[in-house]
Protein backbone atom coordinates (compact mmCIF):
# COMPACT_ATOMS: atom_id res chain seq x y z
CA UNK A 1 0.00 0.00 0.00
CA UNK A 2 2.87 2.26 0.67
CA UNK A 3 4.34 1.85 -2.91
CA UNK A 4 0.67 2.95 -3.99
CA UNK A 5 0.47 5.96 -2.46
CA UNK A 6 3.79 6.73 -2.46
CA UNK A 7 3.23 6.66 -6.31
CA UNK A 8 0.76 9.29 -6.13
CA UNK A 9 -1.63 7.95 -6.22
CA UNK A 10 -4.96 8.45 -3.56
CA UNK A 11 -6.54 6.59 -0.98
CA UNK A 12 -10.30 6.30 -2.86
CA UNK A 13 -8.73 5.17 -5.74
CA UNK A 14 -7.12 2.83 -3.59
CA UNK A 15 -9.89 1.22 -2.02
CA UNK A 16 -12.24 1.25 -5.34
CA UNK A 17 -9.66 -1.56 -6.23
CA UNK A 18 -9.31 -3.30 -3.35
CA UNK A 19 -12.86 -4.02 -3.91
CA UNK A 20 -12.87 -5.60 -6.78
CA UNK A 21 -9.53 -8.15 -5.86
CA UNK A 22 -10.68 -11.32 -7.29
CA UNK A 23 -8.88 -14.54 -6.84
CA UNK A 24 -6.10 -15.42 -9.53
CA UNK A 25 -6.72 -17.49 -12.53
CA UNK A 26 -5.25 -20.93 -13.00
CA UNK A 27 -3.46 -19.40 -16.04
CA UNK A 28 -1.77 -17.17 -13.58
CA UNK A 29 -1.32 -19.75 -10.88
CA UNK A 30 0.40 -22.48 -13.58
CA UNK A 31 2.79 -19.66 -14.32
CA UNK A 32 3.69 -19.10 -10.96
CA UNK A 33 4.26 -22.69 -10.22
CA UNK A 34 6.20 -22.56 -12.99
CA UNK A 35 8.24 -19.69 -12.63
CA UNK A 36 9.18 -21.27 -8.81
CA UNK A 37 7.07 -18.81 -6.85
CA UNK A 38 5.67 -19.86 -3.50
CA UNK A 39 1.96 -19.22 -3.64
CA UNK A 40 0.89 -20.91 -0.42
CA UNK A 41 0.93 -17.66 2.12
CA UNK A 42 1.53 -15.07 -1.01
CA UNK A 43 -2.16 -15.64 -2.20
CA UNK A 44 -3.43 -12.30 -1.01
CA UNK A 45 -0.78 -10.31 -1.78
CA UNK A 46 -0.85 -12.00 -5.57
CA UNK A 47 -4.46 -11.28 -5.67
CA UNK A 48 -3.38 -7.90 -4.24
CA UNK A 49 -0.85 -6.85 -6.79
CA UNK A 50 -3.28 -8.00 -9.48
CA UNK A 51 -5.97 -5.39 -8.91
CA UNK A 52 -3.42 -2.49 -8.57
CA UNK A 53 -1.32 -3.09 -11.29
CA UNK A 54 -3.75 -4.05 -13.53
CA UNK A 55 -4.29 -7.33 -14.95
CA UNK A 56 -1.88 -6.61 -18.14
CA UNK A 57 0.98 -4.90 -16.14
CA UNK A 58 0.74 -7.77 -13.59
CA UNK A 59 0.14 -10.26 -16.49
CA UNK A 60 3.45 -8.99 -17.92
CA UNK A 61 5.50 -9.67 -15.17
CA UNK A 62 4.55 -13.39 -14.28
CA UNK A 63 5.88 -14.86 -17.66
CA UNK A 64 8.84 -13.02 -17.20
CA UNK A 65 9.41 -14.91 -13.88
CA UNK A 66 9.17 -18.04 -15.33
CA UNK A 67 11.55 -17.09 -18.11
CA UNK A 68 13.86 -16.43 -15.42
CA UNK A 69 13.58 -19.59 -13.89
CA UNK A 70 13.24 -21.59 -17.10
CA UNK A 71 16.98 -19.87 -18.14
CA UNK A 72 18.27 -20.47 -14.83
CA UNK A 73 19.05 -16.95 -14.03
CA UNK A 74 19.60 -17.28 -10.17
CA UNK A 75 18.13 -14.79 -7.88
CA UNK A 76 19.95 -12.61 -5.21
CA UNK A 77 17.41 -14.21 -2.77
CA UNK A 78 14.54 -16.57 -4.17
CA UNK A 79 12.10 -16.55 -7.25
CA UNK A 80 9.33 -15.52 -4.96
CA UNK A 81 11.20 -12.51 -3.28
CA UNK A 82 12.35 -11.75 -6.65
CA UNK A 83 8.85 -11.03 -8.14
CA UNK A 84 7.70 -9.58 -5.12
CA UNK A 85 10.12 -6.60 -5.22
CA UNK A 86 9.57 -6.27 -9.15
CA UNK A 87 5.33 -6.10 -8.32
CA UNK A 88 6.37 -3.53 -5.75
CA UNK A 89 8.45 -1.44 -8.02
CA UNK A 90 6.07 -1.85 -10.73
CA UNK A 91 3.46 -0.58 -8.70
CA UNK A 92 5.52 2.33 -7.30
CA UNK A 93 6.12 3.51 -11.05
CA UNK A 94 2.64 3.20 -12.27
Amino acid sequence: MAAWLGGGRTLAELERRLNAVQPLSEYECELLSRASVKVAGNERFSRLAKVLLTPGPFAGLLPEAKGDELEGRAAKENSTARLIWRIKAAIAAA
